[in-house]
């Protein structure tokens, strides 16, 4: 069912939707308290929703300027178990203090995947690697153990996300309509 708001203590719920319907229409404006879907991959054993969540003044912690709400990203992992998708680790990380679904903004052929949040959910290391995407991005593809999947990026402009197991590692590209590889990436990387 679809959630009822995007009310951050709904990501979860908002992360296993997706993972089923796609991406939800963004709303207008990005409110104090809220988490947005913006991003998302699923791969043969992994999965992954990036969140954009704005945080209100209270909920900040150890922030040198808690008096104003703050805007950052978080990814929410998946492990394939049998047909369903078990919830993994999560992290986030950057931030700035407009209340906007897009973070920098980007050249249309920029993309980056610098962003790393991973761990163990069940009994698979997972790893995803996320970042800016500018406009000419439109694919993004995981080569992992001989398999190569790819999915057109859809969602909010600006943002990509990948997933995959640690075991092995992975490679990642975002490409352009040409199929122009702009960013690849490594999982893990090797300062990880």
């Amino acid at each position: 069912m679809r959630p009822g708001s995007f009310a951050e203590a709904l990501s979860e719920e908002w992360s296993r939707w997706v993972l089923e319907h796609g991406l939800p229409e963004p709303p207008a404006a990005l409110q104090d308290g809220e988490s947005v879907p913006v991003a998302w991959w699923t791969g043969p054993d992994s999965a992954a929703v990036l969140h954009v969540r704005r945080w209100p003044p209270e909920d900040l912690q150890d922030a040198d300027d808690s008096d104003e709400p703050w805007t950052e990203v978080d990814v929410q992992l998946f492990e394939r178990v049998g047909d369903a998708w078990e919830t993994g680790p999560s992290g986030g990380a950057g931030g700035w203090s407009a209340p906007t679904l897009t973070g920098l903004e980007v050249a249309a052929d920029h993309a980056d995947l610098g962003g790393v949040v991973g761990g163990s959910a069940g009994g698979l290391e997972l790893i995803a690697l996320w970042g800016e995407a500018g406009a000419a991005a439109a694919t993004v593809e995981v080569e992992q153990d001989g398999v190569t999947t790819s999915r057109a990026l859809t969602g909010t402009p600006g943002w990509v996300v990948v997933s995959g197991a640690v075991r092995g590692g992975f490679r990642a590209r975002v490409r352009d309509a040409s199929g122009r590889v702009l960013v690849e990436a490594v999982a893990p990387p090797e300062d990880w």
